[in-house]
């Protein structure tokens, strides 16, 4: 049994689908010995059109009109039904249909010069009243080779402007309806819900049997990372990375994919970054920064600060050893460090790679807070793009950590409870669905504890319902593999 609120949905495209067979038997049965003024109600035996008397008006406006383009104009109305059938919005809409008149013209204007004598057509000729009057006014006025160019320019400018939402996405979708193994498909797991190929819960493209490989769409711009900023009281750096954008920063525009398929969502949904006082914590780093001098002389250990950077969580004091002080002894005096410093805990990193100094991580006194949003505006940038992103926070010096799961042949994630194992994977799907387009990435998702994952069971990348029987996990599992492998 179909779903009501699903063929609610699907009515326009299947209004025009139905329009355009109309049309089409309309214009295989025109007559042009039946005039408007006699088709409109005529005795029925009058009338040759299949269509009867409202198809045979349709046909002679349509010839009359734009003469045997009329049929070019009904394939371009079948092929945008797919489109509206399949719910995938046209972008710049008003710019595609004057690029579909612009190409009309030219059609037109070539049949009422190249068929004159091409049957049946309206008594104005095979290119109907656009083609004559174009052929005419461009003939007299600019002379048999002019009008040709103008006419091909038009036509090639026209193309351009229409070729993707005319040509191109149509013949996308009835490629991808014709791969799909059938028209509906009963979700397992859910008796109520039948998913059909453009049948799916908001703007979702066809849901394969197998992945397929596609090419990615383009990151998203990003804002331009802060400049590191030097303290002016101090010869010593505290070098903070933050995502806060400044008054400097160009404004940022949300990437929209131009194909009209699927709208990623926009990064404004996305909670900003709270403010970070960095004044405020400078005072307490250069106090903790010469305590740690101070407490390492003590210890026999002549060191120097050379630079400081601090994190979200945690602050890295870069420090120079002496000639001849060995780094061993330095890694060893972490509980005297952390003592000293009135923190749980020191990390001494020795050394440092690709550097000559050594680190020591001290936890900040106040912890910031690392937003999505922050993260994924600081990763992009002009190098290599993954093909699957992964946001997954800020490094000890504040960087943004991104990674590309199609470089992974394995993810595990483990950790005791309230480390945030759950927050992590949030994280991760949110990073494909704010980046990716259901067409270029499908998830299996199963979710044993059925809590965890159920606010994604409406997202269009899935490519299966969310599993909460493990009977029905083991087989998806078991043809993921077979797909791997």
């Amino acid at each position: 049994m179909l779903d009501p609120r699903r063929l609610r949905e699907n009515a326009p495209g299947l209004a025009l689908i139905f329009l355009s067979v109309f049309v089409t038997f309309s214009l295989v049965g025109y007559d042009p010995t039946d005039p408007p003024a006699q088709a409109t109600f005529p005795a029925k035996s009058e009338v040759a059109n299949l269509c009867g008397p409202v198809g045979a008006t349709l046909a002679h406006v349509l010839q009359s009109g734009v003469g045997a383009t009329s049929y070019v104009l009904v394939t371009f109305l079948f092929l945008h039904s797919v489109l509206v059938f399949r719910r995938r919005s046209v972008p710049q809409m008003g710019l595609r249909l004057v690029g579909l008149a612009m190409l009309l013209g030219l059609i037109a204007s070539g049949f009422q010069r190249l068929t004159p004598g091409l049957r049946p057509c309206p008594p104005i000729g095979p290119g109907g009243y656009l083609g004559a009057i174009l052929t005419t006014f461009l003939g007299a006025q600019f002379g048999p080779l002019g009008m040709v160019l103008i006419l091909l320019a038009f036509g090639i400018v026209g193309l351009a402007f229409c070729q993707e939402a005319l040509l191109v996405w149509p013949i996308q979708e009835l490629f991808a309806i014709r791969r799909g193994s059938h028209f509906f498909r009963k979700q397992d797991g859910d008796s109520s819900r039948y998913s059909a190929h453009g049948f799916g819960d908001g703007p979702q493209t066809l849901i394969e049997s197998s992945p397929a490989r596609l090419n990615p769409s383009p990151y998203r711009p990003a804002l331009l990372r802060p400049e590191a900023g030097a303290n002016a009281r101090n010869s010593m750096p505290v070098l903070v990375n933050s995502a806060q954008p400044r008054a400097t920063q160009p404004v940022r525009t949300i990437a929209r994919p131009t194909d009209g398929s699927f709208c990623l969502p926009p990064m404004e949904l996305l909670e900003p970054p709270p403010q970070f006082a960095v004044q405020e914590q400078e005072s307490q780093i250069h106090t903790r920064a010469l305590l740690l001098e101070k407490t390492l002389l003590e210890h026999g250990c002549q060191v120097r600060v050379v630079q400081i950077d601090m994190g979200p969580v945690i602050t890295q004091f870069e420090i120079e050893l002496e000639a001849g002080l060995r780094v061993s002894k330095v890694a060893g005096l972490s509980n005297d460090l952390a003592i000293a410093l009135a923190v749980p805990s020191v990390r001494i990193v020795a050394p440092i790679p690709g550097k000559t100094t050594v680190g020591i991580e001290v936890p900040n006194e106040n912890r910031g807070v690392v937003k999505l949003g922050e993260i994924i505006e600081g990763s992009y940038s002009s190098h290599k793009t993954p093909r699957i992103p992964l946001f997954l926070g800020k490094d000890v010096k504040g960087q943004a950590l991104a990674y590309d799961l199609a470089d992974m042949p394995h993810l595990l994630i483990a950790g005791r409870t309230g480390t945030g194992k759950s927050v992590c994977l949030n994280a991760m799907i949110l990073s494909i669905l704010m980046t990716k387009r259901p067409d270029e990435v499908k998830l299996l998702l199963i979710d044993p504890k059925m809590v965890e994952l159920s606010q994604f069971k409406r997202i269009p990348h899935l490519m299966h319902p969310v599993v909460t029987d493990m009977k029905k996990a083991e087989s998806l599992l078991s043809w993921a593999c077979d797909k791997m492998d």
